[in-house]
């Protein structure tokens, strides 16, 4: 017996013809950036902020440039 996550799911037909599995795409990819790699950069952007106000050091990733 296969373990769990390498089990095939059941071939689904539909008319006799078989359906593709899903599979990400590079659309898939965009709205993952921008649904979680955007908001992410924003929170630790203003802790960055945050910490580089209170401190006076420059912990930011604007500090390399």
């Amino acid at each position: 017996m296969r373990p769990f996550w390498k089990r095939r799911p059941p071939l689904q037909t539909l008319a006799g013809h078989r359906i593709a599995p899903p599979r990400p795409t590079v659309w898939a990819g965009f709205w993952v950036l921008v649904y979680v790699g955007v908001p992410v950069m924003l929170v630790a952007s203003v802790l960055d902020g945050v910490v580089q106000l209170t401190t006076g050091r420059c912990t930011g990733w604007w500090c390399w440039f």
